[in-house]
């Protein structure tokens, strides 16, 4: 049920400054997040994620975020069992638990934002 496919930089460079043409003036402006590679990775090796879902999210603050959801063949989202996450990594996920990504880096406002697209 996930779909995706490849585009050409120059689309994508496209796309991104479209975006950013209409929305960077915008107070809680956000372009890009940056995740870790392994808790991505471990997220996509749960049992029956096949696919990966971003929400686009706001804070109590109004401060913007993505949170990523895994899903399943069906393109249903696999959720944790209980509302409340205590644990920080997939690995202190008691019993495997789903889980859901977020606080990544925000781009503008962190070091190592890119240049381009």
């Amino acid at each position: 049920m996930a779909k995706g496919e490849k585009i050409s930089k120059a689309k994508a460079k496209k796309w991104v400054n479209n975006y950013k043409a209409k929305h960077s003036k915008d107070k809680n402006y956000l372009s890009s997040m940056l995740f870790n590679k392994k808790i991505v990775i471990d997220m996509l090796n749960e049992d029956k994620c096949e696919g990966l879902r971003v929400y686009n999210a706001m804070d109590d603050e109004g401060k913007l975020h993505f949170v990523l959801v895994g899903t399943d063949a069906n393109g249903d989202n696999i959720l944790p069992q209980t509302d409340e996450y205590i644990a920080k990594t997939i690995l202190d996920s008691a019993g495997g638990d789903p889980v859901l990504i977020n606080e990544g880096m925000p781009c503008p406002g962190s070091p190592g934002c890119p240049k381009e697209l």
